[in-house]
C-alpha cells in the first residue's frame, strides 16, 4: 500500500558536532541542548499524524538506536554526501511519496508537510527553501524512480537550492513551499525558544 512518508535527517547528538554555528554563543553543551530540543519539537509536531508515516534517517548509521529517537522508527543513512543520502532514501523507501526534512529547521509544521504532499498530487517535485540558500524539505514523485538532481553540488557552499533546481530536467513540474528558518543566529534561537517556551542556555 502506498503511503505518504516523512523522513527527517538527523545527526547523532554529539557535543561539538551539531549546531556548530551556535557553539560560539552557546557553548558545545548549549548547542547540543538546542539541537536535541529541535529534534524533539519536530518529532512532537510531525510524528503520529495518520496522513503520513514518520521516520528518522540517522548519520552515522551506527547511532540509529540512540535514545533521542525514542520509539520512533530510525534507519541508517548510507555513506557519502547529503545528495547520496537523499537519493538512497528516495530509491529504497517503501512505496509512496516521500518528503525529506531537516532537523535544523524546527519551524516546520503539519501545515507545511500537508501542503507538500498535496502539491505532489500534481507536481513532480516540491522544495521548501530555508533562509540561507538551502532547503528545509524536498519531496519527489518516485514512479518512475527519480533522476538525481544532486550531482556536483557543494553542500558546504552557497545557493544550494538554486544549484539543485538547475540540475532538474526542464520538464519537471516544481512547487515551491513556504520558506522556513534554520537555527544559526541569535534571533532564530530566541524565536525558537519562544515557540517552545524554552529557557535553556
Amino acid at each position: 500500500m502506498k503511503q505518504n512518508r516523512v523522513v527527517m535527517f538527523v545527526d547523532a547528538p554529539v557535543k561539538g558536532k551539531v549546531f556548530k554555528k551556535l557553539v560560539r554563543d552557546h557553548g558545545e553543551d548549549g548547542a547540543l541542548a538546542l539541537y536535541e530540543q529541535s529534534v524533539k519539537h519536530l518529532k512532537a509536531e510531525l510524528a503520529g499524524d495518520d496522513r503520513w508515516s514518520f521516520t528518522f534517517a540517522v548519520t552515522p548509521g551506527s547511532q540509529a538506536h540512540n535514545p533521542l529517537w525514542g520509539q520512533t522508527t530510525a534507519i541508517p543513512t548510507m555513506r557519502g554526501n547529503r545528495g547520496n543520502k537523499i537519493v538512497n532514501i528516495l530509491v529504497n523507501m517503501m512505496p509512496g511519496n516521500v518528503l525529506i526534512i531537516d532537523a535544523h529547521c524546527p519551524f516546520v509544521t503539519k501545515v507545511d508537510v500537508n501542503e507538500a504532499f498535496e502539491a505532489l498530487l500534481d507536481h513532480d517535485v516540491v522544495f521548501g527553501a530555508n533562509n540561507v540558500g538551502g532547503f528545509w524539505g524536498m519531496g519527489m514523485k518516485r514512479d518512475p524512480l527519480p533522476l538525481d538532481p544532486f550531482k556536483n553540488i557543494d553542500w558546504r557552499g552557497d545557493s544550494i537550492l538554486k544549484k539543485v533546481l538547475s540540475n532538474l530536467r526542464h520538464d519537471r513540474k516544481v512547487k515551491m513551499l513556504s520558506e522556513r528558518k534554520v537555527i544559526e543566529t541569535k534571533g532564530a534561537v530566541e524565536e525558537f525558544r519562544t515557540l517552545v517556551g524554552a529557557d535553556a542556555e
